[in-house]
């Protein structure tokens, strides 16, 4: 028996896939989790320890946007859903990007160099006109 409009033939079947894909992304993203934590904690120079973190972490967005959003270029609809994930994405950047630049801008306007100051943020009493 058919679902309405859809086509599918084996909601059960699907219901299925759709279970099988989240334990399968759960097992990679708790094992590449694992891996940073690995990785973090060995003897490996500062340098591989960043760059094994990072790939985890690039890994685990991919497992994320395929196990969990079922994010695939398989079909138009797919395509259209990537694309509204890389708009988003790069909304949410604007946004933190123009925010850090604020606060930093702010934070050199607080604490920048004004004349007379000193390093511990007491005023130094102003001698130029004695």
């Amino acid at each position: 028996m058919t679902k309405p409009n859809t086509g599918e033939l084996d909601p059960q079947g699907k219901a299925a896939s759709e279970i099988r894909s989240y334990a399968t992304g759960f097992v990679i993203s708790l094992l590449l989790t694992v891996g940073a934590f690995a990785a973090l904690l060995s003897d490996l120079p500062t340098t591989w320890k960043i760059a094994l973190i990072c790939g985890a972490a690039l890994v685990q967005i991919v497992a994320h946007l395929r196990n969990f959003l079922h994010l695939s270029l398989a079909d138009a609809q797919s395509e259209e859903d990537l694309l509204l994930v890389l708009f988003s994405v790069c909304l949410l950047a604007i946004m933190a990007g123009g925010t850090w630049y604020i606060m930093s801008d702010l934070g050199g306007r607080m604490h920048g160099g004004s004349q007379g100051e000193v390093g511990d943020g007491h005023m130094e009493p102003d001698r130029t006109h004695r």
